[in-house]
């Protein structure tokens, strides 16, 4: 598709390329996997934790108290628009699951709301690419397995039901769940009898699809089983896991399912993962310049060459791309 351009002021004559593209291929906000300082929230006692992922060290940071009350939290996550990590927990005083805001330093708790009439607490959290939190939803008051996945306003907490992790016993012991920097949901079951599995969850269903079981190699040509609470990813697509059979802190291989144990010992059982920073934004590669962000709309690619310059839609929707070329004239007056 070629044309001829007259412009309103003078130019020298050069080409300008449009390359129409969906948004996600161009530019991506993935924002979910993490990097930074890893913490930890404590489900048996009520208690924040640091992690360091190479050695599974972990330092104290204080009792997760809503006031005068400890509150046990088996999630958390980091909002990666504006950095306040959240945590789910059960007020014991009322009966209800809430949302809260976490500080980090701390561990000070801001009540923001109930999951209202859902019942269930929020035993796995975690933002998605959408920006929406996303939550694993137990029955009642347990910390151990949800059996369904909501979405949670992050302003009032209140819980909207997507659908059922499955019916197999197994899939409804969803005890973690955390996006990869594609975007994918994943799953991580907490059985104390049987092999944890890994999954892939269906944004729009809640529907759970089978990976892997979750099993460690003990070098000697047996296995054992892990019970799998928390799950987060880091920006070099590494799975963190907090294993509730041990009380240990490892890696998943997210092929296999592969458990690999870096700590058999922190302070404390190990029931949310949350980084305290975002993986960068990708913005893609930028063709003959450097990428300037000017408005929502569009992105102007400068420096391709003399008086010329390339500009790229982002338009949201469009599968696939289109080039095309317009000779540019310059109009004499």
């Amino acid at each position: 598709m070629f044309g001829t351009v007259k412009l309103a002021y003078p130019v020298n004559a050069f080409l300008i390329a449009v390359i129409l593209m969906t948004s996600p291929s161009f530019m991506t906000a993935n924002a979910v996997p993490g990097t930074g300082t890893l913490y930890a929230s404590d489900p048996e006692v009520g208690g924040l934790l640091k992690i360091d992922p190479s050695t599974g060290v972990d330092t104290f940071v204080g009792t997760t108290m809503d006031g005068t009350l400890s509150v046990r939290l088996p999630s958390l996550a980091v909002d990666p628009a504006t950095g306040i990590m959240y945590g789910g927990g059960f007020d014991s005083r009322v009966a209800i699951p809430n949302l809260y805001k976490v500080n980090p330093s701390t561990a000070e708790l801001t009540l923001v709301g109930a999951s209202g009439t859902v019942p269930g607490n929020m035993v796995g959290l975690d933002f998605g690419p959408d920006g929406k939190l996303y939550a694993a939803m137990a029955e009642g008051s347990s910390t151990n397995g949800g059996t369904q996945l909501a979405i949670i306003d992050k302003f009032t907490g209140a819980a909207t039901l997507i659908g059922p992790f499955g019916e197999d016993p197994v899939v409804k012991k969803m005890g973690a769940i955390a996006f990869d920097k594609d975007g994918t949901l994943w799953g991580a079951t907490e059985n104390s009898i049987v092999f944890s599995a890994l999954y892939k969850i269906n944004l729009s269903t809640g529907h759970a699809t089978f990976v892997a079981n979750i099993i460690r190699d003990n070098g000697d040509g047996t296995f054992s089983h892990k019970s799998i609470r928390s799950i987060q990813f880091a920006c070099d697509g590494t799975l963190y896991a907090g294993d509730s059979f041990s009380k240990g802190f490892g890696t998943i291989d997210t092929t296999e399912g592969t458990y690999t144990a870096t700590s058999s010992d922190p302070d404390g059982l190990i029931g949310g993962l949350a980084f305290e920073k975002t993986c960068p934004i990708s913005h893609g590669t930028a063709v003959g310049g450097t990428i300037m962000p000017v408005d929502m709309t569009a992105l102007f690619v400068a420096g391709a060459f003399t008086n010329a310059f390339w500009i790229s839609p982002t338009l949201g929707g469009i599968a696939g791309a289109s080039l095309a070329l317009f000779k540019v004239k310059r109009k004499h007056s």
